[in-house]
């Protein structure tokens, strides 16, 4: 039970697009939609799921609150980001530093600066990601 609909509300009269938001905000089913009609999506949406560097992140609520969310949480990302380079430099002095000979806790210091490290070297990636489906038509 999915609706698929690309730019549902292009050629359409205002008449038509009330009914049409009154038909999906009483569909029980899945809607899949791309739109640049953001009344309509502030409208019929009451979760919203993102697909962004090949995460899924979901949204309970409208459109509106969708963008604040999702700037809630970028900023969240570059600050978490931010405090990882900061670790990151402190760690990698601390490594070029200590002597070659390393006891077990030195061990645990550095595995603990790979992990960082990696962290530490992401970034915001905003590479495109593609969807095929395959179907026959009936």
């Amino acid at each position: 039970d999915l609706i698929l609909m690309d730019e549902p509300t292009n050629h359409l009269d205002l008449d038509i697009i009330e009914w049409l938001e009154e038909y999906l905000i009483q569909y029980r089913g899945a809607l899949l939609m791309i739109t640049h009609d953001r009344y309509f999506l502030e409208r019929v949406c009451g979760t919203i799921f993102e697909l962004e560097n090949k995460q899924f992140y979901k949204y309970e609520g409208n459109y509106s609150y969708y963008l604040e969310q999702k700037e809630v949480r970028e900023a969240n990302e570059a600050a978490n980001l931010h405090k990882a380079k900061q670790l990151f430099k402190k760690e990698l002095d601390w490594m070029r530093k200590t002597p070659s000979a390393r006891t077990g806790k030195s061990k645990d210091r550095i595995d603990r600066f790979k992990d960082i490290k990696k962290v530490a070297k992401q970034r915001i990636d905003d590479s495109e990601v593609s969807l095929e489906i395959n179907s026959q038509r009936l």
